[in-house]
């Protein structure tokens, strides 16, 4: 039974709510790089334009003029600047932006000034100074950060109510189509095929409930024509198979000094036997669908003992000795015609491959049980390799009329088994449960 570990609304719904919660992370962190990017920027600009004020203060008097705002200095050397970014000036000098201690926010930028009136190209400008502005009281969006990330996960939160309600929207127009053709597939009679239901204008859903229409006729078309087809040669076989037996019948009783004639009209009558019970199997399986409900329980001995009468004339031809130990409360799940047809194929497989010796059948934990001797050096090699492990399809008597039991025994929920053990061949027949 295929098992599939998500359903297909399950999978849209996911699908929805990943990508939503995807598009919410990608623009939360470009919205907060932008807004970082235009707060650092103001303050370069503010810093650009009071450089140049100080670079013209400074070429008109030779001094540093004292910067316009309160929250800038100007140090002449790197020993004067602020003890929390010193290091980091001297390992980075390339560095602008630096973070101090206690929460302070340090921006740096070099005041150069080549001195006279031939200004030295910037790469060989040497910084006269450096222009700090320590930003903390004047940051923004710093301060601000538990707030708007509590409006962030707040949107982030309507963004994905919104997107599950989507996607449940989605997922139901999408799977529903689909389960009512599941739906139909399962409640399918191949024997009285019907339409299935329409698409609701999905083009791929149609495309698949027309080609399951197509398959659907092909399939009730082969069961048809192969239920005819063994009906027919069921009843056509009836008629010849019926003069085969009573000719072989009475030669067999009129050729009493004919030692060299009599094993050949045993053979014709023994596999006289064994077709009847193929076609009785054939029949069976052709003209009865698989039962689900429960079936009535039906005493084994007396069937049991119906099919060893039938095959009495076999089992003495084959001089077989039968003991059986089957109690009369004994029952299996299925009908007595059922049952019968299984029977018949288990002991006419004994009467065709069984060596010289004994039959045991007994009923054993709920299930009959058959041994019949083999002769293992009569045996094919690959038979005689495992003698307690052979798969069913290497066994001696796996034949056309234990196959044909075994199916028919699937279809009504019971069980037949066989394996080859010792000496012995054991059939079990029982319940599948």
């Amino acid at each position: 039974m295929i098992r599939a570990r998500r359903t297909l609304a399950s999978r849209i719904m996911l699908s929805y709510v990943a990508f939503a919660l995807l598009v919410a992370v990608v623009f939360g962190a470009g919205a907060a790089a932008f807004l970082y990017g235009i707060e650092d920027q103001f303050f370069e600009q503010l810093l650009a334009d009071e450089a140049v004020v100080l670079d013209s203060s400074y070429a008109a008097s030779g001094t540093w003029a004292r910067p316009r705002y309160h929250w800038m200095t100007v140090h002449t050397a790197v020993e004067s600047l602020p003890s929390d970014i010193r290091d980091g000036v001297r390992a980075e000098p390339r560095r602008r932006e630096f973070r101090g201690e206690e929460g302070r926010h340090y921006h740096l930028r070099p005041l150069m000034v080549g001195g006279g009136a031939q200004t030295p190209p910037a790469a060989h400008r040497v910084p006269r100074a450096w222009l700090v502005a320590e930003v903390h009281e004047q940051l923004f969006l710093r301060p601000q950060r538990r707030f708007l990330l509590t409006k962030w996960l707040m949107l982030e939160a309507a963004m994905l109510v919104v997107a599950l309600g989507i996607a449940v929207v989605v997922a139901r127009r999408i799977s529903r189509p689909l389960a009512l053709l599941a739906q139909s597939v399962r409640e399918l009679d191949p024997a009285a095929p019907t339409a299935w239901p329409d698409a609701a204008g999905d083009r791929e859903i149609a495309v698949v409930a027309q080609a399951l229409n197509d398959l659907q006729q092909r399939v009730a078309g082969f069961v048809a024509r192969e239920q005819a087809f063994t009906r027919d040669v069921g009843h056509e076989l009836r008629t010849p198979l019926a003069v085969i037996r009573s000719t072989a019948s009475r030669l067999h009783a009129s050729a009493i000094g004919e030692v060299q004639a009599r094993p050949g009209l045993e053979r014709i009558l023994a596999a006289c036997d064994r077709l009847e019970w193929a076609m009785r199997s054939l029949l069976e399986l052709a003209t009865e669908q698989e039962v689900r409900d429960a079936q009535p329980a039906t005493a084994v001995r007396p069937v049991f003992e119906e099919a060893v009468l039938e095959l009495e004339e076999a089992l003495a031809a084959r001089r077989l000795t039968l003991e059986s130990d089957i109690p009369a409360s004994c029952t299996l799940p299925a009908t007595r015609p059922v049952l019968h047809i299984v029977l018949g194929n288990v002991l006419g497989n004994v009467c065709a491959h069984s060596a010289l010796g004994t039959v045991r059948v007994w009923w054993h934990d709920g299930a009959l049980h058959v041994a019949n001797p083999v002769d293992l050096h009569a045996l094919p090699d690959v038979e005689r390799l495992g003698v307690s492990g052979v798969r069913r399809d290497q066994s001696p008597g796996h034949g056309f009329g234990l196959e044909l039991s075994r199916r028919l025994c699937e279809r009504r929920g019971l069980s037949l088994d066989w394996r080859l053990e010792a000496s012995e061949f054991r059939v079990r027949l029982g319940t599948t449960a």
